[in-house]
């Protein structure tokens, strides 16, 4: 199931030395988290991070009727809210603290409210009398999202834009009522293959931030300036640090980098029927991520990427972007991929990676991070060719799709089966095969002659390819 047993986490300690800060060990209720103890020694310094063994009790996390996370003692959170949509609407503490949370009908959040106990004295949970004064006292700070713009406390503090974000200098003593007024200053991201924020860098050059990362999100000691107002950072998600929360938001779901676990099901679970709902990224957080909470997404390196271009189950010659793939099936007899399965290389054999992608946005990351003449055409204006059995249904919905539709792609996929043939020059070239057409009850009514079929905006037009070389 990948739930993991035990971790061991090696940080910087209070004495500028390395050693051990987490020797966890996990105790489980089926793929449910119910107790995590830490024999290590905690470092102290400021905005250190790691495990914080908050509690010893025999039940330390539980847990409500739809899996969602409800209690964590070792954070010192003693209720969690959801809403229909399994996103926490309300994080309650055991010194009167609390977090609320506001979403749209789609799950996008708008709104954070922080009241935050600033004396911290944990009560009983059997008596609400700190509780209440506790209450009396709460500092309120919020944080808005509206769109790429964040503000907090009514004010702008900052504008999202591609690989960075925008800050903004408020004139003093001066009634701002324009955005013209403020004095912007841009930021930008030096990311690693994971879209992990390593670097911030002012529009001088100047190095702002410095992250470096434990798999899984975790901060390193070494980090600099972490606690600075850029809180964007590991898969460039936000981390929340707020009153020792330390949670990533994924957006579908939010994720502990301490215990490297979800603390909510996956929506897509069924999906991954062979791995814990509660584990990130099957426990291979070097090479996949998870870019919204719900699906598994192979990231590769550089060397990878040499490894898999050229004559290879990526190739790209100008404007065309061709995809060796093995076709996944729902009937030995369909004609007709649901999915596609990468191949090792160009002739077709072999499987390099075990991940089904059939959807538009998962056939957009794998372009993305493979195809540099993809990414060089700015995702426009390129021809998509899906060397895969039974693969024209899927370049029609490719093509139809909000990721491709509308920027002169052309998709090619064959509508029977692909065979690699090799002349005796060694030369690999795909041909598209006739296949048997088949009734309801797999009874062989006649032969469809294989072709290579094009979509382009989901509608079919014609192609001139025969076969592919």
């Amino acid at each position: 199931m990948g739930n993991i047993l035990s971790l061991h986490r090696n940080g910087l300690h209070n004495n500028n030395t390395f050693d051990e800060i987490d020797n966890l060990t996990y105790t489980y209720e089926g793929n449910q988290l119910i107790k995590v103890d830490d024999s290590a020694q905690d470092p102290i310094y400021k905005d250190c991070f790691d495990f914080k063994d908050g509690a010893d009790e025999d039940i330390e996390y539980e847990y409500d009727a739809n899996g969602n996370m409800k209690k964590d003692l070792n954070h010192g959170i003693c209720n969690i809210e959801y809403n229909c949509i399994n996103l926490p609407s309300r994080v309650e503490f055991l010194d009167g603290s609390k977090v609320l949370y506001t979403y749209d009908a789609k799950g996008t959040k708008l709104r954070t409210d922080y009241y935050i106990n600033p004396m911290p004295v944990v009560a009983p949970q059997t008596t609400n009398e700190q509780g209440a004064s506790s209450a009396m006292n709460l500092r309120h700070t919020w944080t808005d999202y509206c769109g790429n713009f964040i503000y907090e406390n009514d004010t702008l503090k900052q504008t999202l834009i591609e690989g960075g974000y925008i800050s903004y200098e408020y004139p003093k003593n001066v009634s701002v009522t324009s955005i013209t007024q403020l004095a912007p200053t841009y930021h930008f991201y030096v990311q690693d293959h994971l879209g992990n924020n390593r670097l911030v860098v002012d529009e001088g050059g100047t190095i702002e931030q410095i992250n470096h990362y434990y798999p899984f999100g975790g901060l390193m000691g070494e980090s600099k300036n972490i606690s600075s107002n850029q809180r964007y950072k590991y898969n460039g998600k936000e981390f929340d640090r707020m009153h020792g929360l330390d949670w990533y938001d994924y957006g579908a779901r939010f994720h502990d980098p301490a215990t490297v676990r979800w603390f909510s099901v996956d929506p897509l679970a069924h999906k991954y029927y062979g791995t814990s709902p509660y584990v990130y990224c099957a426990n291979n957080p070097i090479k996949y991520i998870d870019p919204d909470g719900k699906e598994n997404l192979i990231f590769l390196t550089q060397n990878d990427k040499e490894k898999i271009m050229g004559n290879s189950n990526f190739s790209d010659a100008p404007r065309v972007v061709i995809v060796t793939a093995h076709g996944f099936y729902s009937h030995k007899y369909d004609s007709k991929a649901s999915g596609i399965v990468l191949a090792r290389d160009f002739s077709g054999y072999g499987i390099y990676s075990d991940k089904i992608i059939s959807t538009p946005k998962e056939f957009k990351c794998l372009v993305m991070n493979k195809s540099s003449e993809y990414k060089n055409n700015n995702e426009r204006n390129i021809t998509v060719i899906l060397d895969v059995c039974g693969g024209a249904e899927l370049a029609k919905k490719f093509s139809a799709s909000e990721e491709f539709s509308g920027k002169n792609i052309t998709f090619i996929g064959a509508n029977n089966r692909v065979q690699a043939e090799i002349d005796e020059d060694g030369n690999i070239s795909h041909k598209v095969k006739d296949a048997k057409i088949f009734d309801n009850n797999w009874k062989c009514i006649g032969i469809r002659k294989g072709e290579w079929l094009g979509y382009k905006d989901g509608e079919q037009i014609k192609t001139k390819l025969k076969v592919l070389k």
